[in-house]
């Protein structure tokens, strides 16, 4: 796995020079080898991810709840606590209010 600092050399390098970016990131490493070589269609997806969103930021995995919805769920679980006579909260209803699937709700407050 790359860092941001080599992800950013590397796009650097891409951009000076094409097709030996690779030959000149292994150079200035000192990297002979790695557990997974990196090759040319990695460079050019890296390259293409940083023109979409202008950062090297990791992608969003499908799948798993994103963290920064944490404080809001357990906020609108809050609210919702203190608004019912009860004092019970529904994760129904605080899909709804934050616009999140109810089994990403639940999967945040597991």
């Amino acid at each position: 796995m790359l860092s941001g600092n080599d992800k950013v050399l590397l796009v650097k390098l891409f951009y000076i020079n094409e097709k030996s970016a690779l030959r000149k990131f292994r150079l200035q490493k000192n990297v002979k080898t790695e557990k997974r070589p990196l090759i040319l269609a990695g460079l050019i997806n890296l390259d293409q991810r940083f023109e979409e969103t202008r950062s090297f930021e990791d992608r969003i995995k499908s799948r798993k709840p994103s963290l920064s919805h944490s404080p809001r769920v357990a906020a609108e679980m809050e609210t919702l606590a203190s608004e019912s006579a009860a004092g019970a909260s529904s994760t129904r209803e605080a899909g709804r209010r934050l616009s999140l699937p109810l089994s990403s709700i639940r999967n945040i407050l597991q």
